[in-house]
């Protein structure tokens, strides 16, 4: 029994040392003012030198009525469209302005490439699609250069490739016999 206590003890004196140490480095703050500053510290403040977006959405007249028809493929962000994507180009708003972009590459379920004076954009999917035809829409990045120097700014959005042809798909020539 006497072990135990003297055990206890060296282990109650053992925690208690250093308490001094320990309050001599607190603050002199009290809970809620220090509670106060580490939420202020948590929030997510945005960089003061951020550039502002370069792409903007577009409105439903903005796209020409060439680029209606037919496969089309639609980058959009929160619902809303920021490139149209057609067989004769594209069109979104940059820096403000309507602006018609060339095809600069292959463009599909994967994404494209797009070009004009000045401004380049660059789609792809997150994810690989499963087909050529028929994908659900998937996030994706663009990437939207100056065409100047290595300026890019990425945005988050969604990808979809559909074609405006309704009803079934035509059907196949049968193979010879």
């Amino acid at each position: 029994m006497g072990r135990v206590i003297v055990c206890l003890a060296i282990v109650l004196f053992a925690s208690g040392c250093g308490e001094e140490e320990e309050g001599a480095r607190a603050s002199n703050l009290t809970a809620d003012e220090l509670y106060n500053r580490i939420e202020a510290a948590r929030e997510l403040k945005p960089a003061e030198d951020a550039a502002p977006a370069r792409i903007g959405f577009l409105a439903l007249g903005d796209v020409p009525p060439d680029l209606r028809e037919g496969r089309t493929c639609t980058l959009s962000r929160d619902g809303k469209r920021l490139l149209h994507v057609a067989a004769g180009g594209a069109v979104a708003r940059i820096d403000g302005r309507l602006l018609r972009l060339a095809i600069a590459g292959p463009v599909g379920p994967t994404g494209g490439f797009f070009e004009a004076p000045g401004v380049t954009i660059s789609v792809g999917r997150q994810i690989a699609p499963r087909a050529q035809t028929g994908e659900p829409p998937a996030p994706a990045t663009a990437s939207i250069g100056n065409g100047k120097d290595a300026t890019v700014q990425r945005v988050e959005a969604i990808w979809q490739c559909v074609s405006s042809r309704t009803g079934p798909a035509p059907a196949q020539p049968a193979p010879p016999s």
